[in-house]
């Protein structure tokens, strides 16, 4: 598993952008999300000490960004809402994606 190979995995899911809401102006940081888990995943790919407590910090990301849907949904703004979680749930199942991916590197190099 390599740099690009995580690149591609976060574009496959990376499609729900919720960076600006123009209604109200608030700011969800997304970005920040994705590159959390980017930086994560490439720790664990070299192997790296921080994997954990890099993948602890994104995990911090999406449960603010669940915090946030909550909120939008107590105001009825069900559209944002509804934006950052499924931001969630692709995350989610992006790292399901490369965990997966990286079992089967790991079976790979056993072979």
């Amino acid at each position: 598993m390599n740099e690009e190979d995580i690149a591609s995995i976060i574009r496959k899911y990376k499609s729900v952008n919720t960076q600006h809401d123009p209604i109200s102006g608030d700011y969800t940081p997304d970005g920040l999300l994705w590159d959390r888990f980017n930086r994560a995943a490439v720790n664990q790919s070299y192997e790296g000490d921080a994997t954990i407590t890099r993948y602890a910090i994104w995990a911090k990301e999406l449960a603010l960004h669940i915090e946030h849907a909550r909120d939008k949904l107590g105001k009825n703004e069900n559209t944002h809402a509804d934006e950052l979680l499924m931001t969630v749930t692709n995350s989610l199942l992006a790292f399901s994606e490369l965990q997966w991916a990286f079992d089967n590197d790991s079976r790979a190099k056993d072979s």
